[in-house]
């Protein structure tokens, strides 16, 4: 073969070269126009504006802004301080007393609705349906669980006091701290009739152990029929929902995850399954993995879904951390079923059992009618 001349390589060279720094200077130039822009938006505003604030302030705002104009309500910007709390959160942790609460309208006090387990709030013998009127003789009438959350986080791991009053009027005073609290993302109990109860809280990292666990439990107890209750469930992770999934199901394609480039990846399951009858709850504020979870279970007909129609989100969202400590999450993947229709398409997940909660009003209407559906499984 003949060889090919030493000044044909060196020319090839040359315009590789070329090409390779053209499109590097193009791709610099729409950068540092973007940059300069970013820069001198900052620049205006501090020059200028009574009201300037501080360049990391501004920054925190663009970077706020520029996620915002996606358009989509699951994606959105965390300081460095919200992407810590988001840590903790994935691990199924929280700084708190352990405790959870919802504003009694009859008393116009939040009242406990649950109390964890050797948390700080078991230890100062802080029960259910206790009211929390006050903090350090602060009245907290007004807060939100979320307002109470973040008081009493103020306080560091130094003690403060709750007032507490019961439903007949008792009052007391107990001494309590915050501390890193563990919530599994998976509960379950025996309810009546030998109907079994968990409720996912979340689809994180555990979830997926938790839920076998659960199920084992509930079975050695004799569970007849079992009720899940992803209402109000965020999502999580997809592994985790496709571990639950598989689980529960027999063999066969559980979902599709796809990428903004159509690049699709499909989740199966194998031929293990549990073979008791199931009630899925789900609610408006089930969203994400939960969402999907109560899609295949449905589309199996593996469970009957009792509630209200779910957000019709349809997204697998992802966490990024940037480099200042702060960090963006976005909406990653689009969730399709396996006869690959999508959520938004759906509409959400209509439940085959509509039933809605009541506002103001003690009764759990949807349990009420998911109960009413297990005891009727055979």
């Amino acid at each position: 073969m003949k060889q090919v001349p030493r000044f044909v390589w060196t020319l090839l060279l040359c315009l590789t070269c070329i090409v390779v720094t053209a499109a590097c200077c193009l791709l610099m130039g729409d950068r540092a126009a973007t940059s300069d822009k970013y820069q001198e938006v900052i620049s205006t505003i501090q020059s200028n504006s009574v009201n300037a604030k501080g360049v990391e302030e501004l920054e925190s705002a663009a970077s706020m802004a520029m996620v915002g104009s996606l358009g989509d309500d699951w994606s959105y910007y965390l300081d460095a301080d919200d992407y810590q709390e988001y840590l903790l959160n994935e691990a199924n942790e929280y700084i708190g007393i352990g405790v959870t609460t919802e504003f009694n309208k009859k008393y116009g006090y939040l009242a406990v609705t649950s109390v964890i387990a050797g948390s700080p709030a078991a230890n100062a013998q802080i029960e259910i349906g206790n009211l929390i009127c006050s903090v350090n003789n602060t009245d907290v009438g007004t807060f939100s669980p979320k307002d109470l959350e973040g008081y009493l986080k103020s306080f560091g791991s130094d003690e403060f006091t709750l007032g507490l009053m019961n439903s007949q009027g008792g009052t007391r005073s107990v001494r309590t701290h915050c501390q890193i609290i563990y919530m599994p993302p998976v509960t379950w109990e025996m309810k009546e009739s030998n109907i079994g109860y968990v409720k996912i809280a979340n689809f994180e990292t555990g979830c997926s152990a938790y839920l076998k666990e659960a199920f084992t439990s509930l079975k050695y107890s004799d569970a007849r029929a079992v009720m899940i209750d992803v209402r109000g469930n965020p999502g999580g992770k997809v592994a985790e929902l496709q571990s639950a999934l598989d689980f529960l199901l027999p063999k066969g394609d559980l979902f599709i995850c796809q990428d903004k480039n159509g690049k699709e990846t499909m989740y199966s399951s194998d031929s293990s399954c549990t073979d008791l009858p199931l009630v899925v709850m789900i609610n408006g504020e089930t969203e994400n993995e939960a969402e999907m979870f109560a899609l295949v279970m449905q589309s199996y007909s593996a469970a009957k879904v009792v509630g209200e129609r779910t957000s019709g989100n349809g997204h697998s969202q992802v966490v990024l951390p940037l480099t200042d400590g702060s960090a963006i999450r976005v909406s990653k993947y689009n969730f399709l079923n396996s006869e690959r229709r999508s959520l938004q398409t759906l509409g959400g997940v209509l439940p085959d059992v509509r039933s809605r909660a009541i506002e103001d009003s003690s009764l759990d209407v949807i349990y009420e009618a998911a109960i009413d559906v297990a005891q009727a499984m055979k």
